[in-house]
């Protein structure tokens, strides 16, 4: 019979779309750009905004604050991210929404320059 103790540690999966990588944004972004497309689809604002903390993010998806914003910057350079600071509660809180249509002309645009390039 295995070992079933070690089963906890396994339950807990960050899974993100690889294609994303050939975007040049690498693992990091790749992992950022998947969790902000499922909080996407999560969302109940109809323009697709949604809030998350930078504790949130990391607990999610382990990556640090370094490396979030590191990576955020790069999604809104390429246009996939859109991030505003909302004032609540006192507080500047950055609210996140992703342009599906700009992903998907990278990555069509990626998929032609790869075929092109055969």
């Amino acid at each position: 019979m295995p070992d079933t103790s070690m089963v906890p540690y396994f339950e807990r999966q960050i899974v993100f779309n690889g294609d994303f990588i050939r975007l040049g944004i690498g693992i990091n972004g790749a992992l950022f750009l998947s969790q902000a497309l499922y909080w996407t689809r999560e969302t109940s604002d109809k323009d697709g905004w949604f809030y998350k903390t930078k504790e949130d993010i990391e607990e999610e998806t382990t990556l640090t604050r370094y490396q979030q914003d590191r990576v955020r910057k790069h999604l809104e350079k390429l246009e996939v991210l859109e991030v505003k600071n909302i004032m609540a509660g006192g507080a500047p809180t950055l609210h996140y929404r992703v342009n599906v249509a700009q992903v998907v002309a990278l990555l069509e645009k990626q998929q032609h320059n790869n075929k092109v390039n055969e």
